[in-house]
């Protein structure tokens, strides 16, 4: 993605895949290349509309069969330059800060999520007769690991209230929750056998879960807001200081 600034606007050209909502988002912003010869600071955190002229959004059809991911072709997109975030090079360090919000601030939303979905799968156990030791020792493994990820968000949270910015712990949690959500998705069918294809609905946790669909939508998991590869080069090189190689 590369951005030239002509006058008063910057003229865009380039690709951006796997955006959130992009079959229906009305705005979007954009890393783009200011300076070619600087590898970070020429980089820029650009806004721009996307009913502008040049600009095409395609919807990414996905394996659950959805479409909330689109790819977004810039050609000749003429942005004023107003829309321009911060200064003319500083998009990498507002991206890093935006990043270290996105997947740090939500975790303790996700730890609520997965514990209702564990009280589900608990309930659904019990009315199918799925009550052996594998099936309660793999349920206590995944409240274990679910605990534990509701306890780091804690301290995000407590970081924030002290008004502390987010960190490398915000990779930390990130790799928690969308590997976590791998194991528990691929457990629950495992546990629930073929009937874990259905729509699961309990009278004792008065809710429901499509466990077929939370499986394969688990398998982006890793992959959106920054891959678990990435997470983990951030935590050994600004967590524990492992040395390049």
């Amino acid at each position: 993605m590369t951005a030239t600034l002509d006058g008063d606007s910057f003229v865009i050209n380039g690709q951006k895949i796997w955006t959130t909502f992009g079959p229906w988002a009305d705005w979007i912003f954009l890393l783009a290349r200011t300076d070619p010869k600087d590898r970070h600071g020429g980089i820029s955190f650009i806004l721009c509309k996307l009913d502008a002229p040049g600009v095409t959004v395609r919807p990414l059809r996905q394996i659950t069969g959805e479409s909330e991911f689109g790819e977004v072709f810039f050609e000749d997109v003429r942005v004023p330059r107003e829309y321009l975030v911060g200064k003319i090079g500083e998009g990498w360090r507002i991206a890093m800060t935006v990043l270290a919000y996105e997947r740090g601030a939500g975790s303790l939303v996700y730890a609520v999520r997965y514990g209702r979905d564990l009280e589900l799968l608990a309930a659904t156990c019990k009315e199918i007769g799925r009550t052996d030791k594998a099936a309660r020792e793999k349920l206590g493994r995944l409240l274990v690991e679910n605990e534990v990820m509701r306890a780091n968000g804690l301290r995000n949270l407590a970081n924030l209230a002290d008004g502390k910015t987010p960190g490398p712990e915000s990779s930390i949690e990130k790799l928690l929750w969308s590997e976590f959500d791998k194991r528990f998705r691929e457990t629950a069918l495992d546990i629930l056998g073929p009937g874990g294809q259905l729509l699961r609905k309990s009278a004792e946790a008065r809710t429901d879960v499509d466990w077929a669909r939370e499986f394969l939508w688990s398998r982006a998991e890793t992959i959106y807001s920054g891959s678990s590869e990435i997470q983990r080069n951030i935590i050994a090189k600004r967590v524990l200081s492992l040395p390049q190689v």
